[in-house]
């Protein structure tokens, strides 16, 4: 797939730092809940 982020049309404060850790945080989190949830289709096979 195609992951595309932009700032465009969002206002952010001055010292706003997009390091893209939250990012990064909820990337893992989603890989998680996902792996999870492929693990248990696979177990009830």
């Amino acid at each position: 797939g195609m992951s595309v982020i932009t700032n465009e049309g969002w206002h952010f404060d001055d010292d706003f730092v997009n390091d893209g850790d939250d990012v990064v945080r909820a990337a893992n989190a989603a890989s998680d809940r996902m792996g999870r949830i492929f693990s248990e289709l696979v177990r009830q096979l």
